[in-house]
């Protein structure tokens, strides 16, 4: 009994672990979105070169592949 009661808690300090994990990537994914909306706003303010253009790209790149489910 007192094994199984020493797993149990492990498992919930595990999910707990995983939990606060999930909730840091979402907080990541949030605030490169943000970013996103910046600097699209930015973008029609202003005319960007080459190399803005292709850190832009990259950031989108990133996002999708943090967040396959974002419909940009």
């Amino acid at each position: 009994m007192n094994d199984k009661c020493e797993r149990c808690g492990k498992t919930e300090e595990e999910n707990e672990r995983l939990k606060r994990l999930m909730l840091e990537h979402l907080f990541e994914i949030t605030s490169l979105k943000n970013e996103i909306r910046y600097l699209r706003q930015e973008l029609k303010n202003k005319q960007v070169g080459e190399q803005e253009n292709r850190l832009i790209l990259l950031a989108k790149d990133i996002i999708r592949l943090l967040d396959p489910e974002d419909p940009q």
